[in-house]
């Protein structure tokens, strides 16, 4: 029995999966804490070196396989940045599978065993600006995990992908197997910065939203639209002082007054552009993002992918570009 091995790194944490190459099908997956925030904090790669060896020699060991099994290793995320392990340059978007495919760089590195690895490249956003090429906007792993969920759901038409997280991802799908163009706000960033590292920590609960609660939600939004972001994020502490609501409320009216630049971004893109809106990711802010984008914009198709389907999306991401890339089709 021959596998293929994935690896997906972010800022934080690398997930690496092992799949068997004639059913497609998942065989194991571990987890390792260790991303590019290591080395930029280090200012060198072994620490994540010494990570993704350890993750894969313990998948090996969990499923009782030799590295001699595993035909090759896909990578993909910030692992092919500069802070990774191969950097590898962004192509220009539109862009298909196939063109990733072709850009796939290979190599053989000792900490993955000497196993034959090929890093997928990220996407750019370049505009032509008064007579400049400037790059509007950039990401590493999320134009996998796009190109797995379209897959995934077999969508027709134009859209665009939601997946927010810490970087909230707009990806623009053109319905003929290219992406457009990408956008990037910092939403799961900020909603754990003014957790953590503001006043307001006082007043939410480390973990944020524990259970959806939408009038919350709304009430953070409308907040926003009437007064503001930052004098709606004070409203917080007052609620916290007068005692008129829990913890929970509070962090739903935090992702509210967060998201309300999001979906006024989002109402501007669909003016332009229209189609469907796909929503990845995980609760709570893949069910934040989708209550507030029914309410606000009734008129989209809003989808919202299933964990599972999210799941699937990310592992077969990896597998549909390398199916264009002859020498791992055979």
């Amino acid at each position: 029995m021959k596998y293929i091995m994935l690896i997906d790194s972010g800022t934080t944490n690398s997930r690496i999966r092992l799949i068997d190459q004639s059913s497609s099908a998942v065989e194991g997956s571990v987890k390792v804490e260790a991303g590019v925030r290591n080395t930029a904090m280090s200012g060198s790669n072994e620490e994540l070196k010494q990570a993704v060896k350890q993750g894969i020699e313990k998948i090996l060991r969990d499923n009782s396989i030799q590295k001699q099994d595993i035909q090759y290793i896909l990578a993909s995320g910030m692992i092919t940045s500069n802070l990774g392990l191969h950097e590898v340059a962004h192509q220009k978007a539109p862009a298909d599978t196939e063109k990733l495919a072709a850009a796939m760089e290979k190599r053989c590195l000792e900490e993955m065993l000497y196993i034959p690895c090929y890093f997928i490249p990220g996407l750019k956003s370049m505009e032509e600006i008064e007579g400049r090429t400037e790059v509007l906007d950039v990401m590493r792993g999320e134009e996998t995990e796009a190109f797995g969920l379209l897959d995934v759901m077999q969508l027709s038409g134009d859209g665009i992908l939601m997946l927010p997280g810490s970087h909230t991802k707009w990806i623009r799908a053109d319905g003929c197997g290219k992406l457009l163009w990408s956008s990037t706000s910092l939403s799961g960033e900020l909603l754990k910065a003014v957790q953590s590292r503001t006043i307001l920590s006082d007043s939410l609960p480390e973990g944020l939203i524990t259970k959806l609660d939408e009038r919350a939600l709304w009430k953070g939004f409308s907040a926003a639209e009437t007064m503001g972001v930052n004098r709606a994020l004070f409203q917080i502490r007052l609620q916290h002082l007068s005692g008129s609501t829990e913890e929970n409320e509070r962090a739903n009216f935090l992702t509210g007054v967060i998201f309300h630049s999001d979906i006024t971004a989002l109402k501007e893109m669909n003016q332009q552009n229209g189609g469907w809106v796909l929503i990845g990711g995980s609760f709570p802010l893949k069910d934040a993002a989708a209550s507030l984008i029914k309410r606000t914009l009734p008129e989209i198709e809003v989808i919202e992918a299933s964990s599972e389907q999210v799941e699937r999306g990310a592992w077969r991401g990896p597998l549909v570009i390398a199916e264009q890339k002859e020498e791992l089709s055979k």
